[in-house]
């Protein structure tokens, strides 16, 4: 976990999911610098959070085409092939942030966040939950938090009910998710890639599963799962699930030196 206590009370733990970003603001004396002017529901202030010296940012969704805001679905840090090169480029630690967006996603690497709150001081005296340790690594935090403390792999999926498909689809993902973080915790690199693979190939809408398989692809996966990951990415149709997929395999491509034809 990084020792950046802004980073580690706000975006660590997705504390502006449901939030708004309100504003981008490129500073003039220091265009490298990026402020977003985010509100938060959960407290119901405003906040400006300041990336200095930014590698890299990039937006999928036009400002223009945000109404009175564009919310956020969670924060995410990721560890990506881009990342690796700047740094070697820079010389120095950065951080590589993703703000999942309910039209798409903002991306910005960077050294350095500062957080302050219009109208009063930010206070980093609130304690981090023990479940919110690996959040950074991993897509989402779970809707199901039993399943970190139980074996996922125990739970039958025939026997999942609920008060309808789309419930019983919700516990399905919560439980494929679960079994890839376990695997993940407890390093069994033949098994996790077999588990990705194996969920990265499903078509029923498991969410937050897939994606968190198509990330762990990216971390342990070989260059035969580059065609796979190609059909993927070519029948996916959100902006940010296209991202991740070419997430994981620029980072294939990066530790097996294999470069795009």
């Amino acid at each position: 976990m990084p020792d950046d206590k802004g980073i580690r009370k706000f975006l660590w733990i997705s504390y502006f999911h449901d939030g708004q970003i309100k504003e981008i603001l490129f500073a003039t004396p220091k265009p490298k610098d990026i402020t977003l002017r985010i509100y938060s529901c959960h407290d119901g202030f405003t906040y400006l959070l300041r990336f200095h010296r930014v590698q890299h940012f990039e937006c999928s969704t036009p400002v223009s085409c945000w109404h009175e805001g564009e919310e956020i679905s969670g924060t995410v840090f990721k560890d990506t092939a881009l990342l690796h090169r700047l740094q070697k480029e820079e010389g120095t630690p950065l951080y590589h942030l993703r703000i999942s967006l309910w039209t798409g996603y903002l991306d910005a690497i960077f050294p350095r966040v500062t957080i302050r709150r219009e109208g009063g001081r930010v206070s980093y005296k609130s304690e981090i939950p023990p479940e919110a340790v690996d959040w950074g690594n991993r897509w989402c935090a779970p809707n199901c938090y039993f399943y970190l403390n139980h074996d996922p792999f125990q739970v039958d999926l025939a026997s999942i009910t609920g008060d309808d498909s789309a419930k019983r689809d919700e516990q399905i993902d919560d439980v494929l998710w679960a079994r890839l973080y376990y695997l993940h915790r407890n390093g069994n690199v033949p098994d996790i890639v077999a588990q990705a693979r194996s969920i990265a190939a499903k078509t029923s809408g498991y969410w937050h599963a897939e994606l968190y398989a198509t990330v762990l692809l990216g971390k342990h996966g070989s260059p035969q799962d580059l065609p796979a990951l190609t059909v993927h990415y070519l029948c996916a149709e959100s902006t940010i699930r296209k991202r991740v997929i070419l997430d994981a395999m620029e980072l294939i491509q990066e530790r097996t030196g294999r470069k795009n034809n």
